[in-house]
């Protein structure tokens, strides 16, 4: 399904579309922490970039990705570098919230016990 098939009234903005796409695998992937600093760099193939935003309903090219590299700021801040064959999708660090930190059991147990005290 694609996007303007959903909202077909929503103009298209092609570097705006890259920049969200960019934004998504970065926080998708799933990379180690590195240091005390949380760095993330995903490597990521031409075709899935191309592919993803031709689902989006942009069309798309390599030719075009250069261009938005080269012309915008926004795009030249989440890629590190690129080739015809991937680009490297970069993060600094804090631009991930990496403090949000699991309830352990008796948390759940607690919040179990709660809710069933309610319901009665």
């Amino acid at each position: 399904m694609r996007l303007l098939e959903i909202s077909p009234e929503r103009s298209q903005s092609t570097e705006g579309t890259l920049a969200t796409l960019l934004q998504f695998l970065l926080g998708k992937a799933d990379m180690p922490e590195i240091g005390d600093k949380s760095v993330k760099q995903v490597r990521v193939p031409i075709e899935t970039i191309l592919g993803l935003m031709k689902n989006t309903g942009v069309p798309f090219s390599y030719q075009d990705l250069d261009a938005a590299v080269k012309k915008s700021s926004m795009i030249k801040n989440l890629i590190k570098s690129m080739d015809p064959q991937s680009l490297v999708i970069k993060a600094e660090p804090g631009d991930m919230n990496t403090d949000v930190k699991p309830g352990d059991e008796t948390d759940i147990a607690k919040m179990a016990s709660r809710a069933s005290k309610k319901r009665l």
